[in-house]
């Protein structure tokens, strides 16, 4: 995972489209999308993704939900379709964000 770099600025103008109110509770969105950005990357570098191909960014919306960012070489997301529909194909249901949240603490626990 890459954080820092020449393009940092415009992933701050991006992220900051409204503007910060001072004592309101950011910390804990933030936190939040760090944990699952971290997981993101993890799971890409498992799948075979090189980290010179991908980025991920955290923030915070105005409203303190965490925000998260993902830049990638097209060849990402050739390798994402590919794993979402393998995916799909061994789990025909949907899961629920909620599934989906559970499974990643799971895993960041274990």
């Amino acid at each position: 995972m890459h954080e820092g770099g020449e393009d940092d600025g415009e992933l701050d103008r991006d992220l900051g489209e409204s503007m910060y109110v001072v004592g309101f509770p950011y910390l804990k969105g933030w936190a939040e999308a760090r944990a699952v950005a971290d997981l993101l990357s993890s799971e890409l570098a498992r799948l075979g993704c090189s980290e010179e191909t991908f980025r991920v960014a955290v923030g915070t919306g105005a409203d303190g939900a965490g925000v998260v960012r993902l830049h990638v070489h097209p060849s990402v997301i050739c390798d994402l379709v590919r794993a979402l529909r393998l995916l799909k194909q061994a789990h025909p249901g949907s899961l629920s964000q909620g599934e989906v949240r559970q499974g990643a603490a799971a895993r960041r626990a274990g």
